[in-house]
């Protein structure tokens, strides 16, 4: 089989719920199979704002690391955080550096 350069959409009818969950599982664990001799692949897709959202926390998921901080991206974009044994969750990353610098885990 060659490879066309293309991608191919198909119709999604379970685009909420846990159908689409369960697929996506799925699609993680295994990232492929083989069907009618072809490949299927299936990606999450993120809008635009969606990434440039993920991407913002870019900064301070390295100052976590470096620090040895437990956090982690939930779906579509939502930074957790565990810190004391607690989790916290930040949607925007303002709430997540007040939160750092409150804690001491930044310096000002």
């Amino acid at each position: 089989m060659t490879w066309t350069g293309r991608i191919r959409r198909f119709p999604r009818s379970h685009e909420r719920g846990p159908s689409k969950k369960c697929i996506l599982r799925w699609a993680k664990r295994t990232r492929s199979c083989k069907w009618d001799n072809s490949i299927l692949r299936v990606y999450q897709e993120l809008s635009v704002e969606v990434v440039r959202k993920r991407a913002g926390f870019n900064q301070v998921k390295s100052i976590f690391f470096k620090k040895q901080v437990k956090f982690g991206l939930l779906y579509p974009a939502q930074l957790w955080v565990t810190h004391e044994d607690q989790y916290h969750y930040f949607e925007s990353l303002e709430d997540v550096l007040d939160f750092a610098e409150r804690k001491g885990l930044v310096e000002v």
